[in-house]
């Protein structure tokens, strides 16, 4: 279970950093200064789709954990209905 959270939060982080650039991307002045506005919907189109594979990566992991925590679950049911 310990595995399956640590990817969470290394997702959860992965997340957070690409919020921030995509952030960025959007108020960065080089792209206007330098008339790249195509670069930069290039830029957040590449970013958008990472953010969403992080996004689905993110459902799996949970739905691994949530699993992983209804076995936990039954295991201690098991154990304590034999003490």
């Amino acid at each position: 279970m310990k595995k399956i959270y640590s990817k969470l939060q290394a997702i959860n982080s992965r997340i957070t950093d690409c919020e921030k650039e995509i952030k960025a991307v959007k108020q960065l002045p080089f792209y206007s200064i330098f008339n790249r506005e195509a670069k930069r919907e290039k830029d957040l189109e590449a970013l958008q789709e990472l953010l969403n594979s992080l996004l689905h990566q993110k459902v799996e992991t949970l739905h691994a954990l949530t699993l992983q925590i209804s076995q936990e679950k039954l295991a201690v049911t098991s154990l304590l209905q034999h003490h």
